[in-house]
């Protein structure tokens, strides 16, 4: 199938993605068809002599053409003996051709191999030692499409007939009874089954319903709404079931998802398909579309009732596959919303402890990240096995990605929160690290603390390749970390060269230098949070509920006037204003919620100053319109007036009068009339410009106060 082809080529790990849709069961599955079917047929005595003694009837003397005789049938060069084949069937068809209005039907022999399929003129009496055979077409059973029926008015040749379509044209035979036509739809359909599957070709999942047409599915698949309309007729009027499944436990509605035409699954739905059918990767139609990403039809198939609490064999609901598979969509949103207002919750887990949140942290899937954090995820939310976050799940992997963990921290990940092991995320990182490339830091680590002082003895030389990987992956990770607060002791980084460290301290200096901008309260407006407010948190915590540190008489609790977490002063640096008592005040943030509004501060920020750019090149391009309209215009009377004054000029003589070869009176002053019409025609089209760009202006003013509003929405949503 082109659009399954087209959906694994968008991913890394297709074998992943097939088993997520259930469609790797079919291609794991071997069949049996028989040993004298398949790319490698085992052949006996019989079947070999019976191949030679039909090659030995082939001519290469080509007959003599009737007088209808279809253009393509001449010679075809084929050697049976070439490879190891067997034949599986053979007899008599009529291949019927069209030629203008008359109708003509030509007799054939239809022989099929293990590996193709061949249309022979015979001469002489069928099956003698006298009949000659002329190969005329070669079907390979790997490019074969086989129809299995004929849009004919003749009831014979509806019961009767089938069709071949090879890349040039299409051949239209008759069997000679219904009954031989079914041996031949029957040994068609295992043959090519047989060969495609023993082959070497690499099989996309459906490839049989582009193969052998004449079903639902095979209508479906390529696409054809009148197809598919004219099978669910047919299975009505046959009273048969719309639900049933193929070879991989596939509905046609399934593969309607798949395909992508919204038309067809609303017609099968309309037709009775079941919305919420199972395949054998329990993955319905409903999770299908969340893979793939087309808005319309989940929209569709929610509105039509399908359950958006569903799992697969992988314990992955909708939620889990539009984050993972659909995230380049643009209507991802919408999708995520939608799922939302059911009241499908973020954060809920699979049967490994994982919530959508610590998948796409694990799969580097910053945008999912920023999407979910959005629409209300818990940024700092334990799993459930492992009980890390998100942002420690994700330095806890080799190479994590750097614009990962920035879209966390930014979102309000903790940075300085440790493991149960009392393990941070910069520690995660380097362990990371150091498990990839083998190397023991951690011994390194204790020699630094039991050598401080002396020679640094306890340095860790990496060679040129390890270097340039740790300056690549691992480096700019740690330094994402520290300029969104992260601390880190000295021994963290003893082992790495001054280069390193010296990177890593000036991301430290950058957040320590961090501080509230000056015009910070005319974007973003915060309440404070006092004692007695339901999210001030207890004071009875022993250590920091940020990076778990000890209360002691030195290190004293503080509350966080933005969340009202309990923290330690460590964790809690920074000041915002906060809104108290109708006044703004500095008050005491933690880190997390420092690095919340400062990126909101700085995204308000940048959106104001597209919007401004976008203002000024507006007002440009309405400045460039009018001065093209004052120059036109001067041009205008320019023409005018010199047109004047040389139409009432004499030509020869004084006080106007006019002399031979000169205009008369009456020529001047139809000339000037022509002057006037044509400038103010000009003056029309200026004004019928100038109507439109103060159209567009308004239009342009009408999209900035609509934008304001939305800044102004979404500020008194900051201030809850």
């Amino acid at each position: 199938m082109e659009h399954l082809s087209e959906l694994l080529n968008t991913v890394h790990d297709q074998d992943a993605l097939l088993e997520m849709l259930g469609l790797d069961s079919g291609l794991k599955t071997t069949r049996d068809f028989g040993r004298e079917r398949g790319a490698n047929p085992q052949r006996s005595d019989a079947q070999i002599k019976a191949l030679e003694k039909l090659a030995a009837r082939v001519t290469n003397k080509e007959p003599s053409k009737g007088k209808y005789e279809e253009e393509g049938s001449e010679l075809t060069e084929f050697d049976m003996l070439d490879k190891p084949r067997v034949i599986l069937f053979q007899g008599k068809v009529i291949k019927k051709s069209l030629h203008s209005v008359v109708t003509h039907h030509t007799a054939k022999r239809l022989i099929l191999f293990n590996d193709c399929l061949v249309i022979a003129n015979p001469q002489g009496s069928y099956l003698s030692t006298s009949e000659t055979l002329t190969i005329n077409t070669v079907f390979k059973l790997e490019e074969l499409i086989f129809v299995p029926y004929i849009k004919s008015e003749d009831e014979k040749d509806a019961q009767c007939g089938f069709e071949l379509r090879s890349a040039e044209r299409p051949y239209f035979l008759l069997a000679e009874s219904e009954s031989d036509k079914r041996i031949w739809c029957e040994e068609i359909d295992l043959a090519v089954r047989a060969f495609v599957e023993t082959g070497k070709t690499k099989l996309t999942p459906g490839w049989q319903h582009n193969a052998l047409r004449g079903s639902l599915f095979s209508a479906v698949c390529g696409g054809n709404v009148d197809e598919v309309n004219e099978q669910i007729a047919q299975l009505h009027s046959h009273g048969k079931a719309i639900d049933d499944l193929d070879d991989l436990g596939m509905t046609a509605l399934h593969w309607a998802v798949i395909t992508g035409v919204c038309v067809i699954v609303e017609a099968l739905l309309d037709a009775g398909a079941h919305v919420d059918s199972l395949n054998n990767g329990l993955c319905s139609p409903l999770l299908i579309s969340s893979i793939t990403g087309n808005a319309d039809i989940f929209v569709l198939l929610v509105e039509r009732g399908a359950d958006i609490h569903l799992r697969n064999l992988k314990d992955r609901d909708a939620l889990f596959l539009i984050v993972m598979y659909a995230h380049n969509n643009r209507a991802v949103q919408v999708m995520v919303d939608l799922l939302i207002s059911k009241g499908l919750s973020l954060d809920v887990c699979d049967s490994s402890g994982t919530s959508p949140l610590h998948e796409c942290a694990t799969l580097h899937l910053a945008h999912s990240v920023d999407m979910l954090v959005a629409a209300g995820a818990n940024v700092n939310l334990l799993h459930e096995r492992s009980g890390l976050t998100p942002l420690q799940v994700l330095c806890s992997r080799p190479d994590p990605d750097p614009e990962t963990v920035r879209a966390l921290l930014e979102r309000g990940a903790y940075a300085n929160s440790v493991t149960s092991s009392k393990v941070s995320a910069m520690d995660l990182v380097m362990q990371a690290f150091s498990d990839k490339h083998n190397l023991d830091f951690r011994s390194s680590q204790s020699d630094s603390r039991n050598n401080a002082g002396k020679a640094h003895h306890y340095k860790i030389e990496l060679d040129m390749d390890t270097m340039s990987d740790f300056a690549m992956s691992t480096l700019p990770v740690l330094m994402e970390i520290a300029k969104h607060g992260g601390r880190y002791s000295e021994h963290l980084l003893a082992p790495l060269r001054e280069s390193f460290v010296e990177a890593v301290d000036t991301a430290r200096m950058q957040w320590l230098q961090l501080a509230e901008p000056s015009n910070f309260t005319e974007f973003v407006a915060l309440p404070v949070i006092t004692q007695g407010h339901d999210k001030w948190a207890n004071n009875n915590s022993p250590h920091c509920l940020l990076c778990f540190d000890r209360f002691t008489m030195t290190n004293r609790r503080h509350h966080c006037r933005h969340c009202g977490i309990l923290c330690c002063d460590a964790c809690s640096t920074k000041k915002l204003s906060l809104k108290e008592n109708q006044k703004l005040v500095p008050q005491r943030v933690c880190d997390s919620c420092f690095n919340v509004m400062y990126t909101a501060y700085t995204n308000r920020v940048k959106d104001l100053a597209v919007l401004e750019k976008s203002k000024a090149k507006d007002a440009e391009e309405r400045r460039r319109a009018s001065t093209l309209v004052e120059d036109k215009n001067a041009n205008s009377k320019q023409s005018l007036f010199s047109r004047g004054s040389s139409s009432g000029s004499p030509a020869s003589g004084t006080n106007g009068r006019v002399t031979g070869g000169t205009s008369s009176p009456r020529t001047a002053a139809s000339e000037t009339m022509e002057a006037l019409q044509e400038r103010g025609e000009k003056l029309q089209q200026t004004a019928d410009k100038a109507a439109e760009m103060n159209e567009a202006a308004s239009e342009f003013n009408r999209a900035t106060k609509l934008l304001l509003q939305q800044q102004r929405q979404q500020a008194s949503i900051w201030r809850v």
